[in-house]
Formats: structure tokens, sequence, C-alpha cells
């Protein structure tokens, strides 16, 4: 399975049970056996932290690109991650935009690429960042854009400001060849960066 980190689920049930006590939890028909299905959630909710990036490339499948491709448009995928900051979680859709070059993606990986990404303690921005840089190396597209959009942050929504959150984040990586020079090339990199960066600030500013 290519593991990164080793799942001990009698350990986990441990910490939980101590946390569950801790809080003064009282144990209910509801809540018996509560810590053990939270050990057994922890490897499906974290599954970027216990599977290596081999275990997401060995389920790439690559096909060669049409002669003249248009744009691929991959819309509308949902994701669910986890607030690196809170631990509670975020969610919302990805949409993904690339003009191919000498290779195309199965449809379908590009929902494994964005699940193996966001399972794991995540911010918004980095997420996009680390989606579309994948893409980009996978597939060396003419350009690729990543969205993620219609994203609601239960830390904002359950505590502090306890209000509404609706967040969006893009980057647009593009090829070298694409840029005459290595001036307009950095350009392109800092613009993508700077969005990124901008948008940090708005939601940073609303988060806490």
């Amino acid at each position: 399975m290519n593991k990164i980190h080793e799942v001990d689920e009698k350990e986990y049930t441990y910490y939980a049970d101590l946390l569950f006590n801790k809080l003064g939890i009282p144990e209910t028909e509801g809540t018996e056996g509560t810590p053990a299905r939270i050990a057994k959630m922890i490897p499906e909710l974290f599954e970027g932290l216990y599977k290596d990036i081999s275990y997401l490339n060995e389920q790439m499948t690559t096909f060669k690109a049409p002669r003249h491709s248009s744009p691929i448009e991959v819309k509308g995928i949902p994701f669910y991650s986890m607030c690196e900051h809170h631990m509670l979680p975020f969610f919302g859709f990805v949409d993904i935009v690339y003009t191919p070059r000498e290779t195309i993606l199965g449809l379908s990986k590009f929902n494994r690429i964005v699940k193996y990404f966001s399972r794991k303690p995540q911010v918004q921005e980095r997420l996009t960042e680390e989606i579309a840089e994948y893409i980009f190396k996978v597939l060396q597209p003419e350009n690729v854009k990543v969205v993620l959009r219609d994203c609601r942050h239960m830390c904002m929504e359950m505590r502090g400001v306890n209000q509404p959150s609706n967040t969006t984040t893009e980057i647009l990586l593009e090829s070298p060849s694409l840029i005459s020079t290595p001036e307009e090339f950095k350009k392109s990199i800092a613009r993508s960066r700077a969005n990124i960066d901008r948008i940090r600030g708005e939601i940073n500013g609303s988060r806490y």
C-alpha cells in the first residue's frame, strides 16, 4: 500500500477514549464503541498521510493526446478536507482546465488526485497549488488552471466568527515553451503566487 505511517487502531482507540473521558462525555448506548469507530475513520480521513505519493503515481493512466487538442475541462469535483489550524472540515468543488501537449489523463484520475491531496491536514491555498503542480508534473501540458470554489470552512462557521463562508482560490501554471523569455515565465509564476497570496490574506482575515 506504500504506507508512510502505520495504522494503529488500538492506540487510536485508546487516545480517543482518553479524550472522551477528559471532556466528560458520558458513555451511552450511542457513544459505546465510538472511540473504536474514530480509530477506523482516521486512516480514511487522512489517507494522504498514510499513503506515499507512489500510491497515487501508480494509479495514473495517460493516453496520447489528439493531434489538435483544445482545452479539456473537468468541473465540479467535490472535495472534503480538514483545516490544519483547527482540525475542522472544509469542503467545496474543484474545477480543472488544461491544454494538453502529448498526453491526456483518464477523467476519473482527476478525482483520485483531488482526493489524495485533500485527505490530510490542509489549507485551501496549498491544496490548490498541490493539485495544479501534480497535474502539471504528470502531463506536462501547455497550461493547467485549478480553481477551488464554493468552499465552506467549518472553522469559520462552527467557531470563531460563526459566519457563513464561501471562498475561491485559483492558480494557473503555463509551460515555459509558451513564454518567450525567462523573465516572462517568472512573471507568470509570480502572478499565480500573488493571486494565491491575495486570497490567502482575504481568507485569513475572516477565518479567525
